[in-house]
């Protein structure tokens, strides 16, 4: 039934997954021409034409995470392994925000921008095939549900991200943490 899946302690992993992969994807989603800005000195047009190149970095990494997935699963893995390897591949570009925090105004922050924001989105190819693996009857139900409870609980967090930017005047410390929660996700998920 629905609620033994919702009861479930892989429905809670992946809700804890799900938490991770979201607050990382919407706090840069939202906050980079600012930081860009504000913590890096760029013009807003700079920094809002880059955010164009981002999204379609955004894009190649969402496509690429479900053909390396596919292809890692038709060479000999099992296609939970092989999205758990993609997962864990994409998660690892996502932490490349620590060096996103160090990196001053120039080519190798924006390039290394790029590669976060692919991890970024990457993940999110193997969280809705993971959804899959809960239920094949459910799949609509729990993806809506997984989905109302992510955005109640992590909400709250650019309102804390936002505070921390104020008091500090400085973007660095929030963006090398939020890169790293997708981390976190995969150690739910194993």
């Amino acid at each position: 039934s629905l609620w033994s899946v919702v009861a479930s302690r892989r429905f809670t992993a992946i809700l804890i997954l799900l938490f991770c992969i979201h607050t990382t994807w919407q706090l840069l989603r939202v906050w980079l021409p600012m930081f860009l800005q504000r913590g890096r000195g760029y013009s807003e047009s700079d920094a809002l034409l880059f955010n164009s190149f981002y999204f379609v970095a955004t894009d190649i990494g969402c496509i690429a995470a479900g053909a390396v997935s596919l292809w890692l699963a038709r060479h000999g893995l099992t296609p939970h392994a092989a999205k758990c390897r993609v997962y864990l591949a994409c998660s690892l570009l996502t932490a490349l925000t620590v060096l996103v925090a160090v990196l001053p105004k120039g080519w190798p922050l924006l390039a290394t921008l790029l590669v976060v924001g692919a991890g970024a989105l990457g993940v999110y190819p193997c969280y809705y095939s993971f959804v899959q693996e809960l239920s094949s009857q459910h799949i609509g139900k729990i993806t809506g549900l997984l989905a109302t409870l992510v955005w109640a609980i992590s909400s709250p967090v650019h309102k804390y991200f936002g505070r921390h930017v104020d008091q500090t005047q400085s973007f660095d410390l929030g963006i090398a943490v939020v890169g790293l929660t997708p981390l976190l996700g995969y150690l739910a998920l194993r």
